[in-house]
């Protein structure tokens, strides 16, 4: 970050730069060919720049609290930190300005755009998605402690036909069913209620959400998600039901027909609380002699965060797929001794997170740290969620400890080195589904993607940010 830009004067804009890269990990680079042996291919990890932005204040001189802002960054994201889930993220590339006050609280406005890159079409190019942002921030509930966010979102996206695509050498090649899609819109608003609440800052804290997207609309981030997967989907669902149809599949407004609603919680306790001055000692000044302060409480040795999240998603039509025992995503037969069932689900996902993360310091930088939760998912499609389980419902339960290397001070201390034993446990319904790789469930591998419902983990992590 590089501030004030221009100069510290209050006579010129007061104008600041950001550089966020990250390292991304792509690989391991020990594959093995198709004798066995092993080679190297592809990189460990990428270099990326996940914000690139200027924002200008002073622009105005009767407000200079009203910021400007253009570029790629993260947008007033919200998530729920022990699940790593991020339940309100617009980030992106665009403009915006915040902190116009209008009276009853504080006005955000944004326009950011995203596309899909990965799959274009030499005709029409890339889907691409707008989001259009509007919050209203730091309402006062009056007697009630905490503040209210409003948020209102509208997304655009216009509609073509793919007939076309590149080879992986970059010849341009006609697809066998070209697919068309009506553009398409989507709509949703909601509300956060969050407070700060005991000394600590931001160690004791409690936010509660709920909101609801109709069509493309689905609170992520749009950058990643543009809409051609759902479009395919749909395409897919019809081909599924008519094998061997050549031609092109019109799949209109299916995409307008989803919804997606959320609501959740998290709270966060470090205890016990402390204080950055000291308390005053009964006495003082009665006498006129001095009394020494009493010292301040010791860092909080203990913290917690509470956490619950419930989501159910619409991706605009049904999902036509092959379903059994011992198959995974999208119908990959695992278990090849297992018959494949060919099946239509709904399209609708539902899912149910809740759990608790303590941590208790028995040393200044030492901690023993743990992460139990629960995780129900209802008639999942990897359309509309992500999640492996392809028309089925189950349970997952998930039970961590681990020491930590993490400052004493409340939940939200970083850097943490962890060394972790997870063991977890799902329903014999989502046999198959498990997977130790990497998310979103693909590629299965073994030991989880036969008759097993339990297992577990060992490892490591870091996680260090600002």
């Amino acid at each position: 970050m590089q501030a004030h830009m221009l100069g510290d004067s209050p006579d010129v804009m007061d104008v600041s730069m950001t550089f966020t890269p990250a390292i991304r990990y792509v690989q391991n680079r020990n594959t093995f060919d198709a004798r066995g042996n092993i080679t190297n291919s592809g990189n460990d990890f990428d270099f990326i720049l996940r914000q690139a932005y200027l924002e200008a204040k002073n622009v105005f001189k009767t407000a200079p609290e009203v910021t400007f802002w253009a570029g790629e960054r993260f947008y007033d994201r919200w998530n729920t930190d022990p699940e790593d889930y991020f339940w309100l993220d617009t980030s992106g590339y665009g403009a915006g300005v915040y902190n116009i006050d209008v009276g009853v609280g504080k006005l955000w406005l944004a326009w950011i755009g995203g596309l899909n890159a990965n799959d274009i079409s030499p005709g029409i190019g890339s889907e691409f998605k707008h989001t259009f942002d509007v919050r209203l921030k730091d309402i006062s509930l009056g007697p009630i402690p905490g503040t209210l966010a409003l948020v209102l979102i509208g997304n655009v996206e216009k509609g073509g036909t793919f007939n076309q695509t590149y080879d992986q050498n970059g010849n341009i090649i006609p697809l066998t069913n070209p697919v068309h899609t009506d553009s398409a819109w989507g709509i949703g608003g909601g509300a956060i209620y969050h407070l700060n609440f005991g000394p600590g800052g931001a160690n004791n804290s409690f936010t509660a959400y709920a909101l609801f997207g109709r069509g493309i609309t689905n609170w992520s981030s749009s950058t990643a998600n543009a809409d051609l997967g759902s479009v395919q989907g749909a395409e897919n669902l019809f081909l599924f039901r008519h094998p061997g149809f050549t031609g092109q599949v019109n799949i209109g407004d299916a995409l307008n027909h989803g919804f997606n609603y959320r609501a959740g919680f998290q709270v966060y306790l470090a205890l016990p609380w402390y204080h950055s001055e000291p308390a005053p000692v009964a006495g003082t000044s009665k006498d006129g002699k001095s009394v020494a302060a009493a010292p301040a409480p010791a860092l909080p040795w203990f913290s917690v965060g509470f956490f619950g999240d419930w989501q159910e998603a619409y991706s605009g039509f049904a999902v036509g797929g092959q379903t059994g025992p011992g198959l995974g995503l999208g119908g990959v037969e695992v278990n090849p001794n297992q018959p494949i069932v060919n099946k239509i689900i709904s399209g609708h996902v539902h899912d149910v997170q809740f759990g608790t993360r303590p941590a208790i310091w028995f040393a200044d930088n030492l901690a023993l740290q743990g992460q139990f939760g629960a995780q129900w998912e209802s008639n999942t499609s990897a359309v509309s969620s992500g999640f492996p389980g392809f028309g089925r419902e189950g349970w997952l339960g998930v039970f961590d400890v681990g020491p930590v290397i993490k400052p004493k001070g409340g939940y939200y201390t970083k850097p943490e080195i962890r060394f972790f034993a997870t063991y977890a446990i799902w329903s014999n319904s989502l046999k198959g589904t498990a997977t130790p790789v990497q998310e979103f469930g693909t590629p299965f591998m073994p030991p989880y993607n036969g008759n097993t419902n339990h297992g577990w983990l060992f490892g490591t992590q870091v996680e260090w940010f600002f």
